[in-house]
């Protein structure tokens, strides 16, 4: 876990007031800590999870930007509208999600997210917090000043701008795609329509 911190902050105080590139060795090293760290959160707590990480990332769209069409939605997560619209009426099943027609338009509908849906997102937040909170409290005083300097850098990596690069340069990659031929398809984890929303979520 250090190892991958010390990656991130090695990057952030060679950018930081540089405009000089990056050797290859440090950013494999960044990437390489990134990479360790994303796996270890989402490993551990998906393990809790009955939600795809899709569905919550759904969820936290219509939160923050409020009511929307399947069409913006599909295109802010960077999926098919037929994924998208799989993926609300499994969510409107579950109490999480509403539609109510578009007032700029009759023949639309927005899809907006519902008190049980912010719950879910609320808690499945205050789970991640929780759980990386007790992993920053293993850390000593130094590196968590070190960490708090590099929160900014984190911040813009989330950055919704660079999502599609992102998005094409995983695909060009391999993705996660199954090996040709091979006539699987490998689907996010599925919802579980038999577990109520207000129980207590952990994660």
């Amino acid at each position: 876990m250090s190892r991958s911190i010390m990656a991130i902050y090695s990057y952030s105080m060679q950018s930081v007031g540089h405009s000089t590139a990056l050797d290859p060795g440090t950013s494999a090293a960044v990437v390489d800590g990134l990479d360790e760290l994303v796996r270890f959160v989402v490993r551990h707590t998906a393990a809790h999870s009955t939600m795809s990480i899709s569905a919550l990332s759904t969820l936290g769209s219509l939160a923050e930007c409020g009511a929307l069409r399947i069409t913006e939605l599909a295109v802010r997560e960077g999926v098919s509208q037929p994924s998208m619209t799989t993926m609300v009426n499994r969510l409107e099943r579950l109490g999480l999600v509403d539609r109510r027609p578009d007032p700029r338009d009759a023949r639309g509908t927005l899809i907006e997210i519902t008190p049980a849906g912010r719950e879910v997102r609320r808690r499945r937040r205050a789970g991640r917090a929780a759980f990386l909170g007790t992993l920053v409290d293993r850390l000593d005083p130094d590196e968590v000043e070190q960490l708090a300097r590099v929160a900014p850098l984190l911040a813009r990596l989330a950055d919704r701008d660079g999502l599609p690069d992102a998005v094409a340069a995983a695909r060009e990659a391999g993705g996660d795609d199954p090996p040709a031929g091979s006539g699987r398809r490998l689907d996010a984890t599925p919802l579980s329509p038999t577990r109520t929303t207000t129980e207590d979520e952990n994660s």
